[in-house]
């Protein structure tokens, strides 16, 4: 199940070409551009993200509120530099428009929800 589409474009020296990053479910996306496909899965850690690459066996750790570029996929995911400009375009629009938050902060706004539905009730 494919739910949103978001287009992009990178450029890499003076070549440019559009970038399509499909969502696929849950933390799973599909970056697609120049006739490659890329599946990628998101999972948010404490202070970044581990971003694995699932159809390439390669895997990496992001840090939140950045913006990637090719340099940092090869470096991070040992990726070629052709591929990794698009990965990382297809990487930055995921992070614009997902809202990923660290498991921490995502446990500590579930008890304070927690904590305000007991108060609403009575319950404390």
């Amino acid at each position: 199940m494919v739910e949103a589409v978001e287009l992009t474009t990178t450029r890499l020296g003076n070549i440019s070409w559009p970038v399509r990053v499909s969502h696929v479910r849950d933390s799973e996306y599909e970056i697609f551009a120049r006739g490659t496909s890329y599946q990628i899965v998101i999972m948010p850690r404490i202070y970044g993200v581990l971003v694995s690459i699932t159809n390439w066996n390669r895997c990496g750790y992001l840090n939140f509120n950045r913006e990637y570029n090719a340099d940092d996929i090869c470096y991070y995911l040992d990726i070629n530099q052709d591929d990794a400009a698009f990965i990382a375009a297809g990487l930055n629009e995921i992070m614009k428009n997902e809202v990923l938050q660290p498991p921490v902060v995502q446990n500590f706004e579930r008890q304070r929800q927690a904590v305000r539905d007991k108060l609403r009730w009575g319950l404390l």
